[in-house]
């Protein structure tokens, strides 16, 4: 049975999971990158995260990866020790007024590269298709 404790994970993740990583093209897309506090002491966490998960991404490993840090889960402390490690911030938000929904997205931050901070709408499609609304 795979372990939950950090130390444990960090091990098989050097032996398996990098070695995977580096010899293709990857996304991976996480939909709580910080599930693993639940199990493991912050600072544990913290360090395989920046030893192990971030290495894995970036132009010299062709992978990208979509970590996420649902708000008002964890500490804030927590989040911020999260988001500096990373390369850019993307948040997503749903309006609601009355019966009308809107799907939000925008770079709030993002390394060496110019971009626009503006809100943008999303449409999702009958087939779950996200295109970005011009």
């Amino acid at each position: 049975m795979p372990s939950l404790k950090v130390a444990d994970l960090s091990i098989d993740y050097s032996k398996e999971v990098i070695p995977r990583i580096r010899s293709s093209r990857s996304l991976r897309v996480m939909d709580d990158a910080l599930v693993l506090l639940r199990f493991n002491d912050e600072r544990s966490y913290i360090d395989f995260w920046r030893t192990r998960l971030v290495p894995t991404t970036g132009p010299n490993t062709n992978s990208t990866a979509l970590p996420s840090a649902p708000k008002g889960v964890y500490p804030e402390y927590i989040c911020k020790t999260f988001e500096v490690t990373t390369d850019g911030i993307v948040d997503f938000k749903l309006e609601e007024e009355g019966k009308t929904t809107r799907d939000l997205i925008r770079i709030r931050s993002m390394r060496n590269v110019h971009f626009d901070r503006e809100w943008h709408e999303l449409k999702i499609g009958e087939n779950f298709e996200v295109t970005l609304e011009k």
